[in-house]
């Protein structure tokens, strides 16, 4: 099952959802979202940021080509999974 989303209601004082196209079986589907925290977003905010001020003052020695190429596809993997987690977290049930 393949799900895009096409359309997203989002607001203070109305009901969040998105709707979803099956492409296979075109049906729509309205998915219900899940309220937003906004202390947990500072949180991680704080954490995110002091991450990047620890890690600014490391450098990578990058001699070879294939290590440049290394470094890039596990950020690639690490970015993707951590999308398909938040993904999956925001949304209630499909």
């Amino acid at each position: 099952m393949i799900l895009i989303p096409f359309y997203r209601q989002q607001g203070k004082s109305m009901e969040q959802f998105t709707l979803f196209l099956d492409k296979q079986t075109n049906h729509v589907y309205k998915v219900y979202n899940r309220d937003e925290n906004n202390i947990l977003y500072w949180v991680v905010f704080g954490l995110v940021l002091a991450l990047f001020r620890a890690v600014s003052s490391i450098h990578l020695p990058v001699y070879h080509p294939i290590a440049i190429v290394s470094y890039i596809l596990v950020g690639l993997i690490i970015s993707i999974t951590l999308g398909i987690v938040v993904y999956k977290a925001y949304y209630i049930e499909i």
